[in-house]
């Protein structure tokens, strides 16, 4: 559902929006939960604004910003044989063929994307990139709380496989804490 958005940045892969006909999807839920097409229709307005909204706090961007996608295609009068052939298509375009550099990103998300999961418990919001290695950690403290946070971190981060080197970036939060 959100895929393209962690790999936004790797050139070598396809990203593709397929929007599916309101209708057609309305009949899918009506025949597949056994209910009435104002409940089906619901359910729908429901779910596509769970995501939405989920995306723009997750990622901070709209799931319907055209600039994220190479490719949006629109089921209705193109069949899912239809999208599949011209993606696969696509594919085969020299563009889209795995690189040395295309591939060390991936590898570079894969890496930040683990360390990220061993942080999380430590401080959910924080920013982790990594380049050949390295990783950067940007996130915030209270004053007098940036060097205890710095390096359990710093590791926390380094205990994970492929991590080179540790660093942690923090801006001073002006909230005062009241504990």
């Amino acid at each position: 559902m959100a895929g393209h958005f962690f790999v936004k940045e790797v050139p070598h892969v396809l990203k593709v929006r397929i929007i599916a006909d309101f209708e057609d999807r309305i009949q899918i839920v009506m025949d597949r939960d056994e209910v009435s097409r104002k409940t089906a229709k619901k359910n729908l307005n429901t779910i596509d604004n769970h995501r939405k909204k989920w995306t723009q706090h997750l990622y901070g961007i709209s799931p319907e910003d055209a600039s994220l996608y190479d490719i949006t295609l629109f089921i209705r009068t193109i069949t899912v044989d239809d999208a599949v052939e011209i993606i696969c298509k696509i594919l085969s375009f020299n563009r889209f063929k795995t690189t040395e550099a295309s591939q060390a990103k991936i590898e570079d998300l894969y890496l930040a994307s683990q360390v990220k999961v061993a942080l999380v418990d430590i401080k959910h919001d924080i920013n982790v990139t990594a380049e050949n290695g390295k990783i950067t950690i940007k996130t915030a403290a209270l004053l007098g709380e940036e060097q205890q946070i710095k390096e359990k971190l710093s590791a926390a981060a380094s205990d994970v496989i492929g991590v080179n080197e540790v660093d942690v970036r923090i801006q001073m939060d002006n909230k005062q804490s009241y504990d």
